[in-house]
């Protein structure tokens, strides 16, 4: 009984070992070097998707215990002509040895550098993870860190993506907007690629956005993740902690994504020097010894998201957003001398402005006949904000002032875009599109300031562009008409702004390209801008807001020169921007008291040089990046004219030794200028060590700011009728240490799918804050 037993033990063990089979290979190009991150994928006889790899940094690929059957094998990368090859029926272990993609750069639109880790393309900048990067980070801002993006600095302790100067860029996924949630959720092992344009079109977002980051990922067809993401500190009330989970069935898919950001500073403190002039001329300055005080908030956002693929042709996603704080205040206050006396007053200044913003977006996408596309969005956004704002002033515990205002703020909004695109030829390719925003505020300001606010706003932007590729000469050519609309009571305002650009880029040979990028925008002012509001700063200052503004054009060029060959890339930009009648602040007096408004200034003017070197991956475990670079700002008002010349440097250095990784980034005190406005931001320090096993779990150390005892940014306005010098000081921001520990759970096969090309969102509430 026992040897039956055994010997049908053997027999079902042996029958399920080969009714399995595992595939593996390596993907090589055509001069015999591997290629990392290749899309690897087996079809059965159904064509449907049975499993599916990225091929990693030495080529190689496997695929392991998939049931018996017929298959086909596909190999496919951006910018190579994808490859189909039938599987042997062997069984078992199935070797299809060294498969071998062929260049396809020309149906691209592209100049592509074979065996590069970047992809030079007209209007961006394609970087390729390397399996190394991907094992050092577990999230996609920590990627970004590792792929040490010319001119980006990331902050992954504090989540924050920004260029090197503070300049706003913005991050999507299959081109679509994301936000901070989305981008924490992102695993590295799913990301293709990451495209960085430098010189975004309207298309893109419009005014105010200096670049845009747009990761290219992979996605289940079933199955689905459960990740948490938990990062907490121990010397500070600092918190990041984020859940997500994505479930996909047939043609269908659900996610779900929660970030939770909570900040609680017990020691902030403000102090400052500013001076004015009395009515009969008299200067005089005013002095604040700040104390230490709290600043705190707690940041929810939350995204439910569902999208149907019934084809290959189509596809509707529709989302949900939300974000909301139910907790922000800031608490600054000191004691404050004036010249005039010698008397001391205790000055406090509290604000909080909790508000919630849900989101309704809704997309569609369809490919038709003749390589031709229809895109369609459209979002609806509700925007409601409480603003909270006093100031008062004792003097021995004697009340001398106390000014209160309270704001209740509600903005609806509607933005529809479409776009029309048409690939005329292998090497051409036309698009079209119009986007409109309409939008209504109600704001009333009660208290210290009594007033209600009713303003329409609607903005539309017609544009077309055509891009092709000659050989090793790549170009596109844009223009746009746009027209922006403003109404409040019986004032109407109505502009009409032309806005071309044109990208030239030259593969001089495989190593070196040179690239040309130029842009006309126009920037609107906003609502609270516009808003006729007065608003009481402190005794003596009052913010103003101004009707009467009017939008303005910049323009910006940048020319750049790139060149990668193996474990070496060097980068060098020069670029220069000039703003035509910008909005800046403006400043005079009214009997005793100091206005603060904007005005519609002559220009304002900046010239930049900036390169980067970057080295790696060294031994297979190292990888540094340094550069740096000199900006020089001009602000030329009716009343003012300021100069600011200064230099910064930047690093990041990666490392990974078996399941340990580290990174660190360091970038030194900047400095800019805006109108009247200096500020100084203090240096930035960041450093983690981690500890990662099987891609699943992570637990960590992060620092941030290890070598300062507290953070200080630094504000001075020079004008001819007030001047300040602020220090605002963070001590829980200096030796922040913080435990981390995520987490992901994964089920279900893969596959590469159609995502949103497009996304719009209203992100300014319309209130008037000072």
């Amino acid at each position: 009984m026992n040897k039956l037993i055994l010997t049908t033990c053997f027999f079902c063990t042996t029958l399920s070992v080969f009714s399995q089979i595992n595939i593996r290979g390596r993907i090589l190009l055509t001069d015999n070097q591997p290629l990392e991150a290749a899309f690897v994928s087996v079809i059965d006889s159904s064509t449907m998707i049975m499993k599916s790899v990225l091929s990693d940094m030495d080529g190689k690929f496997e695929m392991k215990d998939l049931p018996a059957g017929k298959y086909v094998l596909n190999a496919s990368f951006l910018g190579f002509e994808p490859l189909s090859v039938p599987v042997p029926e062997t069984g078992g272990n199935v070797n299809l040895g060294n498969l071998t993609l062929a260049s396809n750069a020309i149906n691209i639109q592209e100049l592509v550098v074979e065996g590069k880790r970047v992809i030079q393309k007209t209007d961006n900048e394609t970087y390729l993870p390397t399996q190394f990067q991907k094992q050092i980070a577990n999230n996609g801002i920590e990627l970004l860190s590792a792929l040490a993006i010319r001119g980006v600095y990331v902050n992954p302790v504090d989540l924050t993506v920004q260029k090197i100067n503070g300049g706003v860029i913005q991050l999507r996924i299959n081109n679509v907007r994301a936000d901070l949630m989305r981008i924490m959720s992102l695993r590295p092992e799913k990301i293709l690629r990451v495209e960085y344009y430098d010189s975004p079109t309207a298309a893109y977002g419009g005014e105010g956005v200096e670049a845009v980051i747009n990761y290219v990922t992979v996605h289940a067809e079933t199955g689905g993740y459960v990740y948490t993401d938990l990062s907490n500190a121990v010397t500070t009330g600092l918190s990041n902690n984020s859940l997500s989970a994505a479930f996909n069935t047939k043609s269908s898919e659900f996610e779900l994504t929660w970030f939770l950001g909570y900040r609680n500073y017990s020691q902030t403190r403000d102090d400052g020097t500013d001076w004015f002039y009395k009515s009969d001329g008299t200067k005089y300055e005013r002095t604040q010894q700040g104390i230490d005080r709290p600043y705190n908030y707690t940041q929810h956002l939350v995204t439910a998201n569902y999208q149907l693929q019934p084809d290959n042709r189509s596809v509707f996603n529709v989302a949900f957003k939300t974000e909301f704080l139910p907790q922000h205040s800031d608490n600054r206050a000191g004691y404050e001398t004036n010249s005039l006396n010698n008397h001391v007053l205790f000055t406090e200044r509290k604000a909080s402005n909790p508000y919630n913003r849900p989101v309704l977006d809704i997309y569609y996408h369809r490919k038709i006949k003749n390589n031709q596309e229809l895109v369609f969005n459209w979002v609806g956004t509700l925007w409601n904000e409480e603003n909270k704002t006093c100031f008062s002033q004792n003097e021995n515990d004697k009340p001398l002032i106390n000014y209160q205002v309270f704001v209740n703020g509600k903005k609806r909004s509607a933005i529809f875009e479409g776009i029309y695109s048409n690939q005329l030829s292998e090497n051409g390719k036309l698009s079209a599109g119009v986007r409109h925003l309409q939008a209504h505020s109600n704001n009333i300001y009660s208290g210290s300031s009594h007033a209600e606010t009713n303003m329409n706003q609607a903005n539309t932007y017609l544009f077309s562009e055509f891009a092709s590729q000659i050989e090793k000469f790549g170009f596109s050519i844009s223009a746009g008409l746009s027209r922006s609309s403003f109404s409040e009571t019986n004032k109407r305002f109505d502009y009409y702004n032309f806005r071309p650009s044109v990208s030239l880029k030259y593969a001089i040979n495989d190593n070196h390209t040179v690239t040309n990028r130029f842009r006309v925008l126009n920037s609107n002012p906003s609502l609270s801008q516009l808003s006729d509001v007065e608003l009481f700063m402190d005794s003596i200052k009052i913010s103003k807001g101004n009707p009467d503004l009017k939008p303005y054009h910049y323009y910006t060029n940048a020319l750049a020169y790139n060149f990668n060959k193996k474990k070496i890339s060097f980068s060098t930009e020069l670029n220069y921007q000039y703003l035509k009648n910008p909005i800046m602040e403006s400043f005079y007096y009214d009997s005793e008291k100091l206005i603060q408004t904007d005005k519609n200034q002559k220009n304002w003017k900046q010239f930049k040089v900036e390169s980067q070197v970057t080295v790696g991956t060294l031994w297979n475990i190292l990888r540094f990046s340094a550069g740096g670079g000199i900006l020089s700002q001009h602000s030329n008002g009716h009343e003012y004219n300021h100069q600011l010349t200064s230099g910064y440097a930047f690093a990041n250095i990666s490392a990974f030794y078996k399941n340990f990784s580290f990174s660190g980034n360091f970038k030194t005190k900047t400095k800019s200028l805006y109108g009247e406005s200096y500020s100084y931001y203090a240096p930035d320090v960041t450093m983690q060590l981690q500890y990662v096993k099987n891609n699943r779990w992570v637990i960590g150390i992060n620092t941030w700011n290890p070598f300062f005892s507290a953070l200080k940014n630094q504000f001075e306005v020079k004008s001819a009728h007030t001047g300040q010098f602020r220090t605002i000081t963070y001590r829980d921001n200096g030796n922040v240490f913080s435990i981390r520990f995520a987490y992901v759970f994964s089920f279900g096969r893969e596959y590469n799918t159609s995502r949103k090309q497009l996304d719009n969102s209203d992100t300014e509430s319309g209130i008037m804050k000072k």
